[in-house]
């Protein structure tokens, strides 16, 4: 089994216990030694709101095995994680080691990660570890509006008032009878939250963050902090109107209101990194040939598609 040295460690001592062991038993142990290897994972904030998780032993088991990566939260049902390509379940072992960033984490609770490989179909044989928890920091006066799929586009915005009323539509007909006193209801599943959130940008800077995220018109993370009663929240963002503080024209403090509609998590990858720089390009080649390589457009270059 493997397992990652705690931070400032300096030495390292090996035991081996054997649990409910009984009196007068007799053990040979043969051979104890350390050794480079084995399945771990190890988790770190990272840019754009996101937790970087560094895999290493994928290919412990072999070659045909899988892997997979889930996100653990106290109080939840595990959860995949998202990778290149869609939900990081069964994929193929292509290194020993990789580097996923988790853009979908809770905000201010302890979250840990599982890393899974299992033998193939037919054969028996897995290995899991599960990572240190660590807490991403959440600001106690706004919200993060994440794209899954395009995590540059994502940003942090101050909450204004008023906090939004939700509103949940009872999807039900009722119908009078004749000769009843009462009517007949006919219901189904109650629908998903909407509601208006109010959000406030002070700089130019902040008004194009926005601006950005909201312009794709892409299904949107929505992540409060954890003292708000509020639970996370995949959003499609209706009409926006923007209106200054105000009636002062050079006074750039700007109340937006976004009309929210619950919708389910969408499918699909990541592309790119929130925080990939043009420094980032320039070290992908020595040339603007290999940095443009596989590229249609000046974003697939900047985001790393």
């Amino acid at each position: 089994m493997g397992d990652l040295a705690p931070d400032e460690a300096v030495s390292a001592r090996l035991s081996f216990i054997i649990p409910d062991a009984s009196a007068g038993d007799v053990w040979y142990l043969d051979s104890v030694a350390f050794s480079e290897g084995g399945l771990t994972a190890k988790a770190a904030a990272a840019g754009g709101g996101g937790a970087a998780v560094t895999v290493r032993g994928l290919a412990t088991g072999g070659p045909t095995w899988t892997w997979s990566l889930t996100r653990i939260v106290g109080g939840q049902a595990a959860q995949p994680v998202r990778g290149w390509a869609g939900d990081l379940t069964a994929q193929t072992i292509t290194g020993d080691s990789a580097v996923i960033t988790d853009y979908e984490t809770p905000l201010g609770v302890p979250v840990q990660w599982r890393i899974r490989i299992e033998a193939p179909s037919g054969s028996v044989g897995s290995y899991s570890y599960t990572s240190d928890p660590i807490t991403l920091d959440a600001d106690p006066t706004s919200v993060w509006l994440k794209d899954p799929g395009l995590p540059q586009r994502s940003c942090r915005v101050t909450v204004g008032t008023p906090m939004p009323t939700w509103k949940q539509d009872a999807r039900q007909s009722v119908s009078t009878v004749r000769g009843r006193r009462l009517p007949i209801v006919i219901s189904d599943a109650r629908g998903g939250r909407t509601g208006d959130l109010t959000v406030i940008t002070e700089t130019v800077d902040e008004v194009a963050a926005l601006d950005w995220v909201l312009s794709s018109g892409s299904v949107l993370l929505l992540q409060w902090p954890p003292g708000w009663g509020e639970n996370d929240m995949y959003v499609s963002v209706g009409d926006v109107s923007a209106a200054p503080i105000v009636d002062f024209a050079e006074f750039r403090d700007r109340t937006w209101v976004l009309p929210l509609t619950e919708v389910d998590r969408p499918i699909g990858g990541v592309t790119g990194s929130a925080d990939r720089t043009w420094q980032d390009v320039k070290d992908d080649g020595t040339t603007w040939a290999e940095a443009l390589a596989g590229a249609s457009t000046w974003l697939d270059v900047y985001t790393g598609a």
